[in-house]
């Protein structure tokens, strides 16, 4: 956009660029803009998609869903170990939810209960995840066990970690492990009754592709990802984001979490809202995209909507008659250490924009 805003020389129509700040954490730009008093147009190109040759139509919503669980806690003393999680491919919750990668957050939580049917121990805290649309890739627990219980904790982890590695082959098999053992000394911790609710709602908490689309074969309709997790001195916090195409559905697995937090003694607190962006079947703006696709490249570019959560729907709910599309270039492993665009793919998206700007002057 800067770089159009920037050439004189381009055949372009009358442009409004937005652009807008807190995407990845809610929507919230596009939420607080005021479009009725900065935008006119009727005709939006989102350029936020990661496939070249996919126009996208229209998005899942969203929701934000924060667990809160009040915990108390005694002194012990004890020897200290750090249990991290690690290894994890993650990737962005709405592309990556089919592809059946670990959440590390819940399987922290597997490996502390079934490590509490082994070993006795206490649970300090647990910490793991940075965002709520991502795919947690790390994941920690601060236990506290006898000094004569560490060879029985380091067994049983090697032994866990080669039966996950064996269940997520070709996925996460390269999934670690790890603990970090300390020194005995006096440390606080959460008491037994907390810790069993906690643990129980790592292992409960809805998680994954809740429901898959028979209209989009391959699209998940409805799905949630228990993103991030936090223990303070008085609270367990986690939070969860609720993508689905049906407002209706999208409240079941609210629902479904509201009921499991509650029941553990705790409360959800809800936040970002987003509405969907539902398919048009009659776009004008899609048509001259596809036009201009098909004339540039000799081939169809595909129409596909995304259960990932874009601006889009926002705007479409406060322009009347709003035309929308979204495309972008080619991106791999979006919201992962491995995220790459290609360069020769954005030149080529380049070309076909100012080719698109130029078909709608």
């Amino acid at each position: 956009m800067l770089a159009i805003l920037d050439n004189d020389e381009l055949s372009h129509p009358a442009l409004e660029c937005v652009f807008t700040v807190d995407e990845e954490i809610g929507l919230k730009g596009a939420a607080h803009l005021n479009t009725a008093e900065m935008l006119t147009g009727k005709r939006l190109i989102n350029i936020d998609s990661e496939k070249e040759g996919v126009i996208t139509a229209g998005c899942a919503g969203g929701i934000r869903v924060d667990s809160v669980i009040p915990t108390k806690r005694a002194t012990i003393r004890g020897v200290p170990v750090l249990v991290e999680i690690s290894g994890l491919k993650s990737g962005h919750s709405a592309e990556a939810i089919t592809k059946g990668r670990i959440n590390a957050n819940k399987m922290l939580g597997r490996y502390l209960y079934a490590l509490d049917r082994k070993v006795a121990y206490s649970l300090s805290d647990v910490s793991g995840g940075d965002k709520d649309n991502a795919i947690p890739s790390l994941a920690k627990a601060h236990i506290i066990i006898d000094d004569d219980d560490l060879a029985n904790v380091k067994k049983f982890t090697r032994d866990f970690t080669a039966d996950v590695r064996k269940e997520y082959a070709g996925t996460d098999d390269e999934i670690k492990i790890t603990l970090d053992t300390g020194h005995s000394h006096k440390v606080t911790v959460m008491d037994q009754d907390s810790q069993e609710r906690v643990i129980a709602f790592l292992n409960l908490i809805p998680n994954g592709v809740r429901h898959m689309s028979a209209i989009s074969p391959g699209l998940p309709q409805t799905s949630t990802n228990m993103g991030i997790m936090r223990t303070g001195t008085e609270q367990f916090v986690a939070t969860s984001l609720v993508r689905s195409s049906l407002v209706s559905e999208r409240t079941a697995v609210v629902n479904r979490i509201r009921l499991l937090t509650e029941f553990l003694g705790g409360q959800i607190l809800l936040k970002d809202d987003y509405p969907a962006w539902e398919f048009n079947e009659e776009s004008e703006l899609r048509s001259v995209m596809q036009k201009t696709y098909s004339e540039m490249f000799g081939e169809e570019a595909k129409i596909e909507v995304t259960h990932g959560g874009l601006e889009c729907g926002i705007f479409y709910g406060k322009i009347d008659g709003l035309d929308i599309v979204s495309f972008g270039p080619d991106i791999k492993d979006i919201h992962t250490p491995d995220e790459k665009l290609s360069i020769s793919s954005a030149k080529r998206m380049w070309d076909y924009l100012l080719k698109v700007l130029e078909a709608l002057k």
